[in-house]
Parts: structure tokens; sequence; C-alpha cells
């Protein structure tokens, strides 16, 4: 699964924003219908320890996918694209 997900970040003084996007969703789908949260079971998007915020709003499906810190941070991929394949993130 997870080299079905491609994210990257990108940070403007204090801002940050990351991008994170379903790649090649129908292979990994095997053509079900979009959108994929199951499919991502247990996939989690670490995040660097300076992007401190424990909240973070995807700007266009308006999700808010919660940071869980078991030792890393992180964010469950299957929440944050549980409404469409791609995720504009910001701290909320």
């Amino acid at each position: 699964r997870e080299r079905h997900a491609f994210a990257f970040a990108r940070r403007a003084g204090e801002d940050v924003a990351i991008t994170l996007v379903a790649r090649l969703p129908y292979a990994m789908s095997g053509a079900s219908a979009l959108p994929l949260a199951e499919h991502w079971a247990g996939t989690r998007l670490i995040l660097p320890p300076q992007f401190g915020a424990k909240r973070w709003r995807c700007q266009r499906s308006g999700v808010t996918v919660e940071v869980a810190e078991n030792g890393e941070r992180s964010l469950e991929v299957g929440s944050a694209l549980s409404v469409l394949p791609v995720a504009l993130l910001a701290p909320e």
C-alpha cells in the first residue's frame, strides 16, 4: 500500500502544508469505487518533528485528521484520503 501514496510538504516561514496523493488508485483497488479509505488500513504518514500541529485539516474535503504519537508523529493515510484521492493538509 505504501507504494501507492506520495506526499510532500512545503514550508514558508511559519506556514506549512502537506500534499498527500493516492498514486495509481485503480491499480491498488482493483477498480473499486473511490474513495479508498479501507485500502489504506494501517498505512501511516510519518511527520517531521518540527510539524507540531496535533490536527490537520484537508483544505479540499474538510476532513480533519488527528496526529498519533506512538514514538513517531504520524497521520493515518486512510483518514486523510477518506473522501478524495488527494489531500491538501494544513495545521488546524
